[in-house]
């Protein structure tokens, strides 16, 4: 008896939790006036389904929302998107600096990178050595190596070419840019571009570490208990 009296207490708790979470995301939230569908604006469970069950799909929801609601939507209890290019010297102005989002940056458990940085002033000093890298002097270096790689790339679509089998073009955009970053930061290829096959199982690798990323969105205690684990 004295259970069923700790089980009912809980149950009343979680239903009077839920209830305040609804009122406090659809009506008290400051961005509660904002359109868009009630679902994401009650729960971040609407983002995972499209991002997870159906792949990566939530983008495309997106546009839906953005053609249904207009130039402004509210996407989660916390976030709007906006389709209006005007608006981007707004929102990315240096003059009113923004902290990241946790949700966003906690996908990969890496709070000391930079991508990890939630903070906008230690973002900026943990980026600034990387910044040369992005230098318009630097990118045009690359170019001789690009145009090596675009060759490689176009050469190998010619040779899968005579094989008239489908190719999934995933595989071959992977690889090039895969090369590319790895030449360019590392000093040396990866050579996945050499690969008649445009190596498959690296691009499956890579795809599963992006969804893994989407699960640990939804539930950052896993990167908790993989931390855990026996190194």
């Amino acid at each position: 008896m004295v259970w069923w009296h700790v089980f009912l207490s809980f149950g009343v708790a979680g239903a009077f939790y839920v209830l305040w979470l609804a009122l406090q995301r659809l009506w008290l939230s400051p961005i509660a006036h904002f359109p868009g569908p009630k679902l994401a604006a009650l729960t971040m469970w609407y983002e995972f389904y499209y991002g997870s069950f159906l792949e990566g799909q939530y983008t495309f929801r997106i546009a839906e929302m953005h053609r249904k609601y207009g130039p402004i939507v509210r996407i989660s209890p916390y976030e709007l998107h906006i389709d209006d290019a005007e608006y981007y010297e707004t929102l990315y102005s240096r003059d009113a600096p923004r902290d990241k989002s946790l949700h966003l940056t906690g996908m990969f458990g890496a709070p000391a990178s930079a991508f990890g940085t939630v903070d906008h002033r230690r973002h900026r000093i943990r980026r600034q050595p990387m910044n040369p890298f992005f230098s318009q002097q630097r990118i045009r270096q690359l170019e001789p190596m690009l145009r090596d790689m675009v060759d490689k790339l176009c050469d190998g679509l010619r040779a899968w070419k005579d094989r008239h089998t489908p190719l999934h073009m995933y595989h071959p955009f992977n690889a090039f840019t895969t090369d590319v970053v790895v030449e360019y930061t590392m000093g040396h290829s990866s050579h996945y571009l050499d690969d008649s096959d445009f190596s498959p199982q690296r691009s499956k690798t890579m795809q599963a570490i992006v969804n893994a990323g989407i699960q640990f969105r939804q539930f950052r205690w896993f990167i908790s208990l993989f931390e855990l684990l026996p190194r």
